[in-house]
């Protein structure tokens, strides 16, 4: 008899709403068949695998000392802005999402707690800039960010059903963890959109470049790439007109506005999200 395949949104909202704090791990590659496999989604597989043994350590202690985590459990699937996000990437050939993994401290020493998940955390960063599979692989991924962050820093995010559509993987994965706990109960289902007036993405951007109020060095501008699929190009980079050719984006490619020091999405033309405005 076949398991029972689990609500994969409920499952992610109560997830999210089981951890105070998350290593966020946002990542980005086109897709290319593993000559072994011909698994075209191995450079995210490869990802999974380095995080799974990332939480291990968390759980047992690095270096003699005790852990510093009661739980650090990485969701199954990769977590994206919206499915419309999903979408264009899967029709351009491209993974790209955010892995989460849930923690949460040992004891109540909180600023002691966030220091050493700090540390880890710029551990796992070195670990990917020395993994081989990482630097070989072709096409050459975008850099990874890497992120500790409070559930209130997470932002929109919702679970792919896009990009890696693999129910048994996902259902095999679930063993390692107890995520029966987190199908038992029901939480509010997120807040509808909102349908009321967007300021228009070029308007977003001309504010976080000039308002004394914003960082402007703190935010990426997230446009579609009719080949390439979602890329990012810093917000003072950003042209307003056509100067030269090649590096002008039509206003309309904008999709979304991401704050680089969280990850976090602060305008998203889709699922009209507005956090800069007000």
């Amino acid at each position: 008899m076949a398991s029972k395949q689990p609500d994969i949104a409920r499952t992610a909202r109560n997830f999210i709403h089981k951890y105070s704090f998350f290593v966020r791990v946002d990542i980005s590659c086109k897709q290319y068949p593993s000559q072994e496999t011909g698994d075209p989604h191995h450079f995210v597989e490869h990802y999974y695998t380095m995080l799974q043994n990332f939480c291990k350590t968390l759980r047992s202690g690095e270096d003699g000392e005790p852990p510093i985590v009661s739980s650090a459990m990485l969701f199954p699937r990769l977590f994206t802005p919206s499915a419309s996000d999903a979408a264009i990437s899967a029709a351009c050939k491209q993974d790209r999402g955010t892995f989460l993994i849930g923690v949460e401290p040992v004891d109540t020493d909180v600023a002691r707690f966030v220091d050493r998940m700090r540390m880890s955390v710029n551990m796992l960063v070195q670990q990917i800039y020395r993994d081989k599979f990482i630097r070989d692989y072709e096409p050459t991924p975008a850099q990874p960010g890497v992120f500790f962050v409070g559930e209130l820093e997470l932002g929109i995010l919702e679970p792919d059903t896009v990009m890696l559509k693999r129910d048994e993987t996902t259902e095999s994965r679930r063993s390692s963890g107890d995520w029966s706990e987190l199908e038992d109960y029901d939480l509010p289902e997120p807040p509808a959109a909102n349908h009321g007036k967007l300021a228009p993405g070029h308007e977003i951007v001309t504010r976080l470049k000039w308002d004394p109020e914003f960082n402007g060095a703190n935010y990426l501008v997230v446009y579609e790439d009719r080949h390439d699929g979602l890329m990012d190009r810093p917000v003072l980079q950003w042209l307003g007109t056509q100067v030269e050719e090649e590096a002008f984006v039509p206003q309309h490619r904008i999709r979304s506005i991401q704050e680089i020091s969280t990850g976090r999405t602060v305008w998203h033309r889709a699922a009209r999200v507005d956090l800069i405005s007000g």
